[in-house]
C-alpha cells in the first residue's frame, strides 16, 4: 500500500479512516462505536462527498454498513454548528442512495433508508468532556417539539474515552500520535517533533506501525501541512482581531469628530482633536460607509 497523489488532498484522519484501502480501520471504529463485531470488510460502503462534485460540501468519512449511515468529522476546534453541518451532508448522501436505489419519491410506498449515526471526533486542545451530545433544536430561534437532529461529539484526546480507545486499536495509536506530536513540540523543532512521533508509532510494532513504515514521508509532510495550517488560520483570526480593534477605534475616532463639527467646531481643530489626518479620516469614513452598508 503506497500513497497516491490526489487533486483533494486528504488529512491523516480521513487517510487512516476513510480510504478504501483502510476498510479494516474504519469497520474497527464502526464495530467500537455500535458494539458490533463484524470482519468482512466487503460489507462496508464508503461513500463520503467529494467537493469536486459538491463544491463546498464535502465531508470528512461516511459509509454504510448494515442498515446504518455513519458519518465521522474530525475537528480540532469545538463547533456547536456540527449538528447543522452533518445534517446538510446526510441530506446529500441520502440524495445519492435515492438514486443509486431508483427510488421514487412521490410513491405510495413507504422508501427505506440507512439510519443516521453522526459523530464528531475532538481532538482540539481546550478542554472538553469525553461524550457530548450536539443537538440542532440548541439553534432554533423558538423552541419546535418535535423536530430533532443530533451529533455525538467524542474527545480522542489521549487518555479520554478509554473504553472506546481499547476497542478501536487504530483510533488509539492515532490519538497517541498526535499526543506525541504536541508533546514533543514543547521542547523540540516541529519538523523533529512529527518525525520523532512517526517512528515513535513504527516502534510500536502497533496496528498502524506498518502504515506509517510504509508511508513515511506522505505521513510526515502531511502532517507538517496541518500544523502549517493550523497556524495560518490562527494568525489569520489574530490579525482579524486586531483589525476589528483599529476599525473600531477609528469609528470612535469618527464620532468625536463628528460631534464636534455639530458643535461648530472647524475641521481643522476637530481633525487635531481626535487624531485625524486627512488620510487616516476618509479612511475612517469609508470604514463607516462599509459598516452601514453591512448592516
Amino acid at each position: 500500500m503506497s500513497y497516491e497523489n490526489k487533486k483533494v488532498k486528504d488529512r491523516l484522519f480521513c487517510w487512516i479512516f476513510g480510504r478504501e484501502e483502510n476498510k479494516r480501520n474504519l469497520l474497527s471504529l464502526y464495530n467500537a462505536l455500535n458494539g458490533t463485531e463484524y470482519k468482512d470488510e466487503s460489507l462496508v460502503e464508503i461513500n463520503t462527498l467529494e467537493d469536486i462534485i459538491y463544491m463546498n460540501m464535502k465531508n470528512d468519512v461516511s459509509c454504510i454498513i448494515g442498515d446504518d449511515l455513519s458519518l465521522f468529522e474530525h475537528q480540532s476546534t469545538y463547533n456547536p454548528n456540527m449538528p447543522f453541518r452533518e445534517f446538510q451532508y446526510c441530506c446529500k448522501l441520502y440524495e445519492e442512495i435515492l438514486v443509486k436505489r431508483d427510488y421514487d419519491l412521490y410513491s405510495t410506498r413507504l422508501l427505506k433508508f440507512p439510519a443516521p449515526h453522526c459523530y464528531v471526533f475532538y481532538n482540539g486542545t481546550k478542554e472538553q468532556e469525553d461524550r457530548e451530545l450536539l443537538r440542532l433544536s440548541d439553534a432554533f430561534e423558538t423552541p419546535s417539539e418535535g423536530y430533532e437532529w443530533t451529533t455525538t461529539m467524542l474527545n480522542i484526546n489521549y487518555g479520554h474515552n478509554k473504553e472506546l480507545m481499547n476497542k478501536c486499536e487504530p483510533l488509539m495509536e492515532y490519538s497517541l500520535f498526535v499526543s506525541r506530536i504536541r508533546e514533543n513540540q514543547q521542547s523540540m523543532d516541529k519538523t523533529i517533533a512529527v518525525d520523532e512521533a512517526v517512528e515513535y508509532i513504527i516502534g510500536r510494532n502497533g496496528v498502524l506501525s506498518e502504515f506509517f513504515r510504509i508511508n513515511k514521508a506522505e505521513v510526515f509532510d502531511m502532517c507538517l501541512t496541518e500544523y502549517d495550517e493550523a497556524k495560518h488560520l490562527r494568525n489569520l483570526k489574530a490579525e482579524g482581531r486586531a483589525e476589528g480593534r483599529a476599525e473600531g477605534e477609528m469609528i470612535s475616532a469618527l464620532k468625536i469628530y463628528e460631534a464636534m463639527i455639530s458643535d461648530g467646531v472647524s475641521s481643522e481643530k476637530a481633525m487635531m482633536y481626535s487624531g485625524f489626518s486627512e488620510e487616516t479620516l476618509a479612511q475612517a469614513r469609508r470604514i463607516k460607509m462599509k459598516l452601514n452598508q453591512e448592516v
